[in-house]
This record gives C-alpha cells, sequence and structure tokens, in this order.
C-alpha cells in the first residue's frame, strides 16, 4: 500500500488529525493583516437567525473576508435550525 493510501485510511479512521495551515496573507484582497479570531458566530439559515459560540477563524479586517477551517463549518452547520430539528426527531 502507498504512503497515500495509509495517510488517507489513518484519516477516515480518525488516528490522524489535520490542522489548516495559518494565513498569512488574505485569500481575497491580499492583506497581510489578516488575524485569527474567536467570537460568537451569528448566522441565518432559511430566515431562522440562529448563533454559534466561540467559534474560531481568520478574519481580515481590510475586506471582512472570514476562513473558517472544516471543524469550524461543521460546528456551524451542526447549529443551524433544520439540522437541530431534524436531530430531535432522530433522537425520540
Amino acid at each position: 500500500m502507498d504512503i497515500l493510501a495509509r495517510i488517507k485510511r489513518a484519516v477516515i479512521a480518525g488516528r490522524v488529525k489535520f490542522s489548516m495551515i495559518p494565513l498569512t496573507k488574505c485569500p481575497s484582497c491580499g492583506s497581510r493583516k489578516i488575524t485569527r479570531v474567536t467570537r460568537e458566530y451569528v448566522g441565518v439559515y432559511r430566515g431562522q437567525p440562529y448563533k454559534v459560540p466561540d467559534v474560531e477563524f481568520d478574519e481580515c479586517p481590510d475586506c471582512g473576508e472570514q476562513v473558517f477551517d472544516r471543524e469550524m463549518v461543521q460546528r456551524i452547520q451542526s447549529h443551524r435550525p433544520l439540522v437541530r430539528k431534524v436531530r430531535r426527531r432522530v433522537a425520540m
């Protein structure tokens, strides 16, 4: 088995975790002022507002671009109103 197949199997099995490479430049405007922040995320899904506490992401102060890693995207999606409603039905 080649090395890429081994890595893929380890990631799928949860034995290896990849973290996002720290950004040094904004992907939208090219500014080098991008910083890592932690704050409450406020979103709207199908007209329903929702909040997610303590979301960590990279943000550009010049253009407002926000870059989330995979874990934070999954966390944000799990707080969406529709997802929470479906989970409640499944749990019952």
